[in-house]
């Protein structure tokens, strides 16, 4: 069995910097990446906590805009049942997949709490309230999602890309 050596490169931006120039200055940097490659390799653009894809659609759609010819596929992750049609769309329609579930270290099952504000709803209670309105919804709603192991996912994805780059948003809390 070959051992292969592979770089992470991750960086780390604030979560209010979405579309700032620490965001698209990784987001051209992982571009660049996809450029330089070989068209026979696949990249990855890995959405944990994907919401609508907005993230995920903008990278892949800057790739096409560079006319690359190298495949890039999304890898979506997000337990919302609400957004599961338009992720599922995403995944197709760039040959990725749609993880209906929220990432965690094992396949399985949790406590997922559902904020009023959609964005902020998490496995933490504490954060979803944070985020809640009191005055409109003093409580969160508690269901439970399926989880799926986000570290046997991300393995796949660098065995798959043989070189090729690996961009990943952790929309995490805590």
């Amino acid at each position: 069995m070959h051992s292969r050596l592979f770089a992470l490169l991750a960086v780390l931006v604030p979560c209010d910097a979405a579309g700032s120039e620490q965001g698209e200055a990784a987001i051209q940097g992982f571009v660049n990446a996809v450029r330089r490659s070989s068209p026979q390799q696949v990249g990855f653009v890995v959405d944990v906590g994907a919401n609508n894809g907005q993230w995920a659609r903008h990278i892949l759609e800057r790739v096409r805009e560079q006319g690359t010819r190298m495949q890039v596929a999304p890898i979506l992750f997000e337990p919302q049942t609400e957004y599961y049609p338009v992720l599922q769309q995403l995944a197709n329609d760039w040959g990725g997949t749609f993880h209906a579930a929220a990432a965690w270290t094992r396949a399985g099952n949790l406590s997922f709490y559902l904020s009023h504000f959609k964005e902020a709803s998490s496995l933490s209670e504490q954060i979803a309230l944070t985020f809640s309105k009191p005055e409109v919804n003093s409580r969160v709603r508690r269901v439970t999602v399926p989880t799926a192991d986000f570290a046997r996912v991300l393995r796949s994805c660098v065995q798959r890309a043989r070189g090729a780059p690996i961009i990943v948003k952790l929309d995490v809390e805590a």
